[in-house]
């Protein structure tokens, strides 16, 4: 049992870690050798902190394209 739950950690870890790296989901499912994309999702996973940064770069962008010349926009809320 110990030998197929490593197996298995290590293989959420990598489709993660390719994930985050923005490789190719098709490109995933293939290293992992899943036939399905499905099932290629469920071993894939955002961590939090990549999720805030691309949050983060959004607002950046739509601040900066709804923010008339000279204006000053008021601080986000912090986030926690």
């Amino acid at each position: 049992m110990r030998e197929w739950r490593v197996s298995h950690d290590t293989r959420h870890s990598c489709g993660t870690l390719l994930h985050v790296q923005g490789a190719d989901p098709f490109i995933i499912q293939n290293v992992l050798g899943h036939s399905q994309l499905s099932t290629t999702k469920r071993y894939t996973h955002v961590p939090i902190q990549v999720t805030k940064t691309a949050l983060d770069r959004l607002e950046s962008l739509f601040q900066s394209a709804v923010k008339p010349a000279g204006a000053v926009l008021p601080e986000a809320a912090p986030t926690q």
